[in-house]
């Protein structure tokens, strides 16, 4: 009796397990069928309009984004403040739909003028898994130029909070430097489906991007094996893509799910300029990332420009899923050819960086990494290999100085001289844990040695505290553009005399 009633029950479980699990199979397949036809639904949105704001840059609403994060800062000549951030719309992730807005100010951050500097409508200004995603602007300048780069993503993809996720193999280019592209009908899955994104990694591109002559003002699709162009299909310097279909006129752009032809799904560097702040011009796509590699991205925040050897450089890391992360040096002289450094660090891993460029033209590195204390690496030109490699004699040093691990900082040579010396800040949350808290400006002094000391931290916000900028204005001050509450950017101006009294008072003490 006992026997037979275990055995019953035994078979009720399995019955009942099989009903669950057929019951979850059809309740997560309604679900996805749902959502499959809600993220093929495509529609286009207008960039919206400029507009002002007072006191800061990006206010809550500016340009109809509830959230901004990611700040990049850099001040002109002639005075000029440019800021940059994401605007993430109505959410905080770091895919689905992002663009980036850029506010300048030309009275020292009293009034602020913004524009959308790279804007893709796709599927509206809210979230939207099947939207690109423009995301970590780094500014530099020359002085009357800003040089802005930012990691663009196709529809669907990032390296994290998306739907897809970009493989190794493939760079996006050719052996010429050109945008490979594939039919669009290449890959017979729907946009949406749980292996589109391996179905774009292995399609064929079997068509390239170029100019269409040598004025360079448009692009044409051409065929790999016989160089013979597309007929019917023009693309502006933006990558809008022009054709016909059935009699129809059609526009979309090449980073779309919905267009003809389309990029390989990666993160690509996409490097604008301007020199007003307002008016940028057409991007540039940097093919540096390695076919080992899954994504190249920028270190947000500042550049610099070495202006003897009239040479821009930003950092860069790349990123494989579930691997250590390495920075380095990204940079092009005067000629236009961009180059890539060897990594940063080989000991630890390290990630969203921000250099200095010392007089003797070393570059010192201040990078994201796991330690609680500000590390850097310097970076050495070698004139007959052409490129930047780690001094070993100063590689990753740890400073004095404590910091949140795992969060991006800023790092800034100040041009003037205090107490005979050139000084260094570094703004950074110093959290411990990994907790994103309490910001400061740390101050240094740059001794002959070309070592670092300590003087003083500088509080700017306790509480929450993230990301941040440093630039220096035309009268003197300090400017930090910095990540307070969530989805909150903030500008704010600090007078360096605070670091002079800590001076003054370590030299007399």
């Amino acid at each position: 009796m006992l026997a037979s009633s275990k055995k019953k029950f035994i078979v009720d479980v399995k019955r009942a397990l099989r009903l669950g699990a057929l019951l979850i199979f059809i309740a997560s397949f309604c679900c996805y069928s749902v959502m499959l036809a809600e993220f093929a639904k495509f529609s286009e949105s207008p960039r919206p309009s400029n507009g002002e704001t007072l006191q800061q840059p990006f206010l809550k609403g500016t340009g109809g984004s509830d959230n901004f994060r990611i700040p990049a800062m850099v001040t002109l000549d002639d005075g000029r403040i440019i800021t940059a951030a994401d605007a993430r719309w109505n959410h905080l992730q770091d895919s689905s739909g992002l663009d980036t807005i850029v506010s300048v100010s030309q009275d020292n951050g009293k009034t602020w003028r913004y524009t959308f500097a790279n804007y893709f409508g796709d599927n509206g200004n809210v979230r939207n898994d099947g939207s690109t995603c423009f995301i970590d602007p780094a500014l530099a300048t020359d002085g009357t130029t800003a040089y802005m780069i930012v990691d663009v993503n196709p529809s669907g993809y990032a390296t994290s909070s998306s739907t897809y996720t970009p493989l190794k193999g493939k760079t996006g280019f050719d052996d010429q430097n050109r945008l490979l592209l594939r039919e669009k009908d290449s890959v017979k899955l729907d946009f949406g489906s749980l292996s589109y994104g391996l179905a774009c990694h292995l399609a064929p591109y079997d068509y390239y991007l170029d100019y269409l002559d040598d004025t360079k003002s448009k692009y044409g699709i051409f065929v790999r094996e016989s160089g013979e162009r597309v007929e019917g299909y023009e693309v502006d310097l933006f990558f809008n893509v022009y054709y016909s279909e059935g009699g129809e006129k059609m526009t979309s752009n090449l980073f779309y799910f919905t267009s003809p032809f389309q990029v390989y799904p990666a993160p690509y560097l996409y490097l604008t300029s301007t020199t007003d702040g307002i008016n940028w011009s057409a991007p540039t796509l940097l093919n540096l990332k390695s076919n080992d590699e899954e994504s190249l991205l920028v270190g947000p925040g500042n550049g610099v420009y070495d202006e003897k050897n009239d040479r821009l450089v930003f950092t860069a890391y790349y990123h494989n899923w579930n691997q250590p992360e390495y920075a380095s040096l990204i940079w092009r002289d005067g000629d236009g050819v961009w180059h890539r450094s060897e990594n940063i660090t080989t000991k630890g891993w390290s990630s969203e960086s921000s250099a200095v460029l010392l007089d003797d033209g070393r570059l010192r590195v201040f990078y994201r990494g796991s330690e609680e204390v500000l590390c850097y690496t310097d970076m050495v030109f070698d004139e007959t290999r052409g490129n930047y490699f780690r001094d070993p004699n100063a590689s990753e040093i740890k400073t004095s100085a404590t910091k949140t691990a795992n969060c991006q900082l800023s790092a800034l040579l100040y041009k003037q001289t205090y107490g005979g010396k050139q000084w260094i800040f570094v703004s950074a949350p110093t959290g411990t844990s990994r907790k994103r808290i309490d910001g400061v400006v740390h101050g240094f002094t740059l001794e002959e040695d070309g070592s670092m000391t300590y003087i003083a931290s500088r509080p700017v916000k306790e509480g929450s505290f993230a990301y941040s900028c440093l630039t220096e204005l035309n009268d003197g001050h300090l400017a930090i553009l910095y990540e307070g509450e969530a989805g909150e950017i903030l500008f704010e101006k600090i007078n360096v005399t605070w670091f002079w009294d800590k001076f003054n008072e370590k030299q007399e003490g």
